[in-house]
């Protein structure tokens, strides 16, 4: 038998106000002192950066081949983490996608940077001078916590 959604909704703010209860007034406290000592702009620098990829089409399946085994040195220099990638397996809303990664930096500033970074630059040139002519993709930078 299906949980109704109201069963779902209530159990989500139940586990909602357990995780807000849990957190003490000194906690909080702790975290308000810690946010003024560094103040507001080391604050959001410390907030991670995030690439959200999707691939639409691959031209040129050679090319892109290249250009995926040669980011990974990037990776494992540590410029960026791979949280998760693969196949899409199912597509809710747009246009269907092939694939899909989300990287993550070490900061929101990092991550809107990133694409312009010289070593990056060498390596997106192996897929040509207009990257669209090998592949069709969206990168977009979101923010995290």
């Amino acid at each position: 038998m299906k949980p109704k959604p109201a069963v779902i909704i209530n159990l989500l703010l139940l586990l909602l106000g357990v995780f807000i209860l849990g957190c003490s007034d000194e906690e909080e406290d702790t975290q308000d002192q810690e946010i003024q000592q560094v103040g507001v702009s080391e604050v959001n620098q410390l907030k991670k950066g995030y690439w959200v990829a999707q691939v639409a089409n691959i031209h040129d399946q050679e090319l892109f081949t290249k250009y995926f085994e040669a980011s990974s040195s990037l990776v494992e220099r540590g410029d960026y983490k791979v949280i998760c990638g693969g196949e899409v397996k199912k597509t809710l809303e747009g246009d269907p996608m092939l694939l899909g990664v989300v990287l993550e930096f070490n900061s929101l500033e990092e991550a809107k940077n990133y694409y312009d970074n010289e070593d990056y630059q060498k390596i997106l040139k192996i897929m040509g001078e207009d990257v669209r002519k090998t592949v069709e993709r969206n990168i977009s930078v979101v923010e995290g916590n």
